[in-house]
């Protein structure tokens, strides 16, 4: 099947100039901030698939492996993976263009009150318009102009919500395997499940105390990880603590129930995975080093197919051992406008990664969609990707989240899912007005499981 040409550098420099006011070259936000549908800032072939293909794909369609070839350069080579040799199957949705169903919209409230304060130190440390002033809430650089830039975009702000809770939150762990006719499926190593609790220390937009906690301007969040499943992490609790600066390491805490104590756990081991899963501690949330520890590239920006749902993506069904797909079946949609960062790990000289690729929207505050991980030789090793959607808050607004993160190792054949099922189905709640005394001190943590 003859590929389509869809991107060449002509049609990217045209795609720039069809942009009505030119969103992919002087930027999306002056039409967020506006208040305007994304209509305003994209030419229509940039928001319908049927009209960037001419006709060969349309919303509706599914991908497949026949099928991919036509816009393989609208994937990542990680998905694109996943659909040709994998099998899986992608359902392609329509764009959404209401930017709140895209981002929370205090979040574009406080980008619009703190636009232009943004500024990097001499050791390229972000502050809020004077070195040692933490960042006070919204997307720093709007317009970003250098990979840094993107990166502190999305690690100042990694969690939108001022504090959150998922409930019941279930892992499974996926040795992937081929059947007597080829098609891969997934059998069940292990199925992990916990609770995760989050707190932004800065930047803080809507839960006073705002903009930062009294006492904890140096960090940007806490998190707070109780095991609930198996037996083996049942009661063991994890406190991590994440910090402003950005070349400082996170601290770590676990409470284990067989000592009865709290242990520091070292941060220096980026590159192993703590729970066996398919992911290092440097890759948890797509990138968790901090960010002055990795160097940054901005490759360019362009029209891609990325997982964004307009409903949850629930865990697959089970069945003994055996799971029904290899991925979560997850909606794809075509974004106007994504940036392709690359990472580099110059900080760690051991680390066994050659360079990670991030593809994040600037609708959606730079979050990435997907990550793909290589290995020294330049081998794709890893795809780490969240399934997006807009959950409404029954107050007439959305908090758009995802309700899939999911990574896989296309070396060992093997997957890790992060679930987080359904608001309702599990408690799934956001900005709760919790204090730190409450989950996020290792008083806490032991306090947990003991009273």
């Amino acid at each position: 099947m003859k590929k389509i040409d869809i991107i060449t550098r002509r049609k990217f420099l045209k795609w720039g100039g069809l942009a009505a006011g030119g969103a992919l070259t002087s930027g999306l936000w002056k039409y967020v901030l506006d208040g305007r549908d994304l209509n305003y800032a994209y030419a229509e072939e940039l928001l319908d698939i049927g009209t960037l293909t001419k006709g060969k794909l349309k919303v509706g369609d599914v991908l497949t492996k026949e099928n991919v070839d036509l816009v393989k350069d609208l994937l990542t080579p990680g998905n694109y993976k996943l659909i040709k040799e994998y099998g899986e199957r992608v359902k392609i949705i329509a764009t959404e263009t209401n930017p709140i169903k895209i981002q929370w919209k205090p979040m574009i409230e406080a980008t619009e009150r703190n636009l232009g304060k943004a500024i990097l130190d001499a050791k390229q440390q972000l502050w809020a318009g004077k070195p040692g002033v933490p960042w006070l809430g919204g997307t720093p650089f709007t317009q970003p102009k250098t990979g840094l830039e993107v990166m502190w975009n999305f690690m100042i702000r990694k969690n939108p919500y001022d504090d959150l809770k998922w409930l019941g939150s279930a892992a499974p762990i996926v040795d992937l395997k081929k059947d007597e006719k080829g098609n891969y499926y997934g059998k069940v190593r292990e199925i992990q499940n916990s609770n995760y609790y989050h707190i932004n220390t800065v930047g803080r937009i809507l839960v006073d105390p705002k903009p930062y906690i009294p006492g904890y301007e140096t960090e940007i969040f806490r998190f707070m990880v109780p095991g609930l499943a198996p037996f083996s992490l049942k009661g063991l609790n994890i406190l991590g603590i994440n910090y402003l600066s950005g070349d400082k390491l996170p601290e770590s805490y676990v409470y284990v129930p067989a000592l009865r104590r709290v242990r520091k756990v070292s941060s220096t081991e980026r590159f192993e995975s703590p729970d066996g899963g398919s992911q290092y501690l440097s890759d948890y949330d797509f990138h968790s080093d901090p960010v002055l520890t990795w160097t940054y590239k901005l490759v360019g920006k362009k029209p891609m197919l990325v997982p964004r749902s307009n409903s949850i993506v629930r865990t697959p069904k089970i069945t003994g051992n055996s799971i029904e797909r290899v991925t979560p079946q997850c909606d794809f949609q075509l974004r106007p406008e994504v940036y392709v960062l690359e990472a580099y790990p110059t900080g760690f000289p051991r680390a066994p990664y050659s360079k990670k690729v991030l593809y994040m929207d600037p609708a959606a505050g730079f979050r990435p969609y997907i990550a793909d991980i290589y290995d020294r030789a330049g081998n794709l090793w890893r795809t780490l990707y969240a399934s997006y959607y807009d959950g409404p808050t029954g107050k007439g607004g959305y908090e758009p989240d995802y309700s899939m993160y999911y990574a896989i190792d296309f070396l060992k054949n093997d997957c890790t899912w992060r679930s987080c099922i359904a608001p309702g189905q599990q408690l799934y709640l956001h900005n709760q007005g919790y204090k730190m005394n409450d989950l996020f001190t290792t008083k806490a943590i032991v306090q947990l499981f003991t009273t």
